[in-house]
């Protein structure tokens, strides 16, 4: 029996794994807790903690295998009713979609793993509808991809100063954006989307003239990884690729992971809090390569995911291409920014000064700072698609 993609299915499967998901750290601090009382109390609290012990034991497992139990049930009824049908409702909405983004953005690499039916696969749309589905009518040998971040969709570049919308009506080119799982490594996904842009070139219903890329926030790291090997490979398309832009790109990392990680070290020096800091190191691939800027398999194989080690490999950016470089601040000028940037991203991570350590005088950079402006703001904002305009818009 083939099965299609069920969200009903998948939902049913990842309530049934957050419930045994949270109980073990439930049960941890239950445990560390008593401990601490137990020994304060000393001997003569043996006898009750023997029956505390037991009574937590056979409670904590029973929860556990009920929700097992539960979770077998639900799948298997899925199957039986709605084996050969399609529900899909996430993507019928812009919320849904965002739900379903955040969801993968916090735990897809597991998802991933365990085959869910709600982990994202990387896509490549023309509006609202999948390529190579959808026939376009005027193509256009001028394609640019965007692809978004974090969380986000194809259709985090919606509302405002639209970039897609804008080349296409001021520059006559097609606009094509990415939709990819922002939780698996930033390695897989650049090699997804560097079969994916294979495929778009190979497959235009016009020859390519020109490829232009976009990526915002992550997207600019699957961007460097996807160009890396591209190149590395020989493949087509990288030699049609005349501009990438980086748009709020964490090229040397994000403190707010940084921080994260500091703050589960800490938790993890006490046994009441160690089994939270254990749930909060279930957080995605995807998220752990922000801390220092991963693009490279090379990065994170066989290193300690919550390190604090900087393993980047520094690869070459691609050459025969103009790398634009966009970042942003809080603070109207970028020296009194400091470490916030644009809350998400500090101004010397997104700027080229990340990259400087990369000699490669083949390569032209440009670069455009925005002050008073947020990370999420650099989405659609006025001064950005003046720029890109511009830039996109020169031969």
């Amino acid at each position: 029996m083939v099965e299609t993609r069920n969200e009903v299915r998948g939902l049913a499967t990842f309530a049934v794994d957050l419930v045994d998901r949270v109980a073990a750290p439930v049960e941890g601090v239950h445990q560390a807790v008593a401990d601490r009382v137990f020994d304060a109390l000393g001997t003569p609290a043996n006898g009750v903690r023997r029956v505390h012990d037991s009574i937590s034991t056979t409670v904590h497992g029973s929860i556990r295998s009920a929700n097992r139990m539960l979770g077998r049930a639900a799948h298997a009824g899925c199957r039986v009713v709605w084996a050969d049908r399609e529900l899909r409702f996430f993507d019928r909405s812009p919320g849904g979609l965002a739900t379903l983004a955040a969801l993968n953005a916090a735990v897809g690499d597991q998802l991933h793993a365990t085959g869910s039916d709600l982990a994202l696969e990387l896509q490549l749309f023309h509006g609202r509808s999948p390529w190579p589905d959808v026939a376009i009518a005027e193509p256009s040998g001028h394609v640019v991809v965007f692809v978004h971040g974090l969380g986000g969709s194809e259709r985090s570049w919606d509302g405002g100063a639209s970039y897609p919308r804008l080349v296409e009506e001021q520059l006559g080119a097609t606009a094509i954006a990415a939709r990819y799982n922002t939780g698996l490594h930033v390695s897989d996904n650049g090699r997804d989307l560097c079969a994916a842009l294979e495929q778009l070139v190979l497959g235009w219903p016009v020859p390519v003239e020109t490829l232009d890329l976009v990526g915002h926030s992550m997207g600019g790291l699957v961007l460097r990884s996807a160009c890396h090997l591209g190149s590395t490979h020989g493949l087509t398309w990288p030699a049609r690729v005349r501009r990438v832009v980086y748009l709020g790109t964490p090229h040397r990392g994000a403190p707010l992971e940084q921080l994260a990680r500091l703050g589960l070290g800490g938790l993890g020096r006490l046994g009441e809090t160690r089994p939270l800091a254990e749930l909060g190191r279930g957080r995605s691939a995807g998220i752990k390569d922000l801390c220092h800027g991963y693009v490279a398999e090379e990065d994170w194989r066989d290193q300690d995911a919550d390190g604090f080690d900087d393993h980047r490999h520094l690869l070459p950016l691609l050459a025969g291409a103009e790398h634009c470089f966009v970042a942003a601040t809080v603070t109207a000028r970028p020296g009194r920014s400091g470490p916030l940037g644009d809350l998400f991203v500090p101004y010397r991570s997104a700027a080229p000064v990340a990259l400087v350590e990369i000699p490669d005088p083949g390569v032209t950079t440009r670069h455009l700072h925005v002050g008073s402006t947020r990370h999420l703001e650099l989405l659609h904002h006025p001064e950005v698609a003046t720029h890109l305009q511009e830039w996109l818009g020169s031969f």
